[in-house]
């Protein structure tokens, strides 16, 4: 047998989480129900997750918002067929999209100028693409589940049964024309993890976010235009929050870089829309932090000043109603905290640094409104 070296050009997987379906990682979810980890992956893990259509009369999908440049995308998924036997992928933008059969092994139907490849890979799973070509924006690349007959967007849309589905693995989605070697993105769920000032994460209040801060190195020690600066204004729930799905029994890892610049008194966790199920309260002294019980926060060697702040949390209820939030200044006085490299994962991984929809080290500044937080 010949063997050689594969040699295949840098690409980054645009899917924040590219084997958790149920999470909230993605745009949007309609008409679905997801099981997470309860089939064999092609990589031989349990880890695979099921869609199961509900009863709604309706399209079914799974969706990712990305921020494209111009040129060609590839987007790709493993499947599987279980109760139903054919996926769409689809460019909700452009409208280019492949319908594959997973029974048959081919592709049912295409939409637009689009190319398409599906790739057996043992044990019923296909490795399902599609590529399309963009302009510089945002667009949505979707997954959906279709009806057995279904091979457009316009006959996507069927009576769900309650109980039918099929498997999923591994989603992708590359810069170039064809899709290469799978890039697991698991860990981190959050979006713009050194972009606080890019709109997933949105103000609690008015913060005015200053970018690519130059008062400070990053916690890297390699650039002094990455750091974000948080400020408050005159009210002690002035922050920046970004929504979340979490999976009731799941263990989650959160962690951010953080700084003390003014605030002697800062606030960082996971918030409920009634109460804060972990985190709370960091006080800084001589900028050295004091953090909340449940919450460890340890100097990043050599880098003065900066902490890495780490905390863990298993919900007993599944939801879309949690949310990270970061508070620069408790005290109304207008204070300001360095943050960078925010990360939510799946797991207890020590806080490690995986960056989502990432950008830089930013300041923000925050002005008042009314709010519980």
């Amino acid at each position: 047998v010949n063997k050689g070296l594969l040699l295949e050009e840098s690409r980054a997987n645009l899917v924040s989480s590219s084997e958790e379906f149920a999470l909230g990682n993605s745009y949007g979810t309609q008409a679905l129900v997801f099981s997470s980890n309860i089939a064999v992956a092609p990589d031989g893990s349990t880890t695979a997750d099921k869609i199961t259509e509900n009863t709604q009369n309706a399209s079914r999908a799974w969706a990712q918002l990305v921020n494209t440049a111009a040129g060609s995308y590839t987007v790709s998924v493993f499947a599987k067929a279980s109760e139903r036997r054919r996926i769409m992928l689809r460019d909700g933008l452009g409208g280019g999209s492949a319908t594959f059969d997973l029974v048959s092994g081919s592709v049912a139907g295409t939409e637009g100028t689009v190319t398409t490849s599906m790739v057996a890979m043992g044990s019923g799973w296909y490795r399902c693409a599609l590529t399309t070509t963009a302009t510089a924006t945002s667009r949505t690349f979707a997954i959906f589940l279709m009806p057995d007959t279904g091979v457009s967007y316009a006959t996507s849309s069927y009576l769900g049964d309650g109980s039918s589905g099929l498997y999923l693995w591994g989603a992708q989605i590359e810069l170039g024309a064809f899709a290469t070697s799978y890039i697991p993105t698991n860990y981190n769920i959050l979006f713009d993890s050194q972009g606080l000032n890019w709109p997933r994460w949105s103000n609690n209040g008015t913060v005015t976010v200053t970018a690519d801060d130059a008062a400070t190195t990053d916690p890297s020690g390699l650039s002094t235009t990455q750091a974000e600066k948080l400020t408050g204004v005159s009210w002690a729930a002035d922050g920046r929050g970004q929504p979340v799905s979490l999976v009731a029994g799941t263990t989650y890892t959160l962690s951010a870089y953080l700084k003390a610049d003014t605030t002697t008194l800062s606030r960082f966790g996971i918030w409920d829309n009634t109460t804060w199920v972990v985190g709370g309260d960091i006080s800084w002294s001589a900028g050295v932090p004091t953090p909340p019980a449940g919450v460890t926060c340890t100097a990043v060697t050599g880098q003065a000043g900066w902490y890495k702040c780490t905390m863990t949390y298993t919900p007993t209820v599944s939801g879309s109603n949690y949310y990270v939030h970061i508070h620069p200044d408790r005290t109304n006085t207008q204070k300001s905290l360095w943050v960078w490299g925010v990360t939510l994962g799946v797991g207890i991984n020590n806080g490690t640094y995986l960056s989502g929809r990432t950008r830089s080290v930013d300041i923000a500044t925050v002005a008042s409104v009314n709010s519980n937080l």
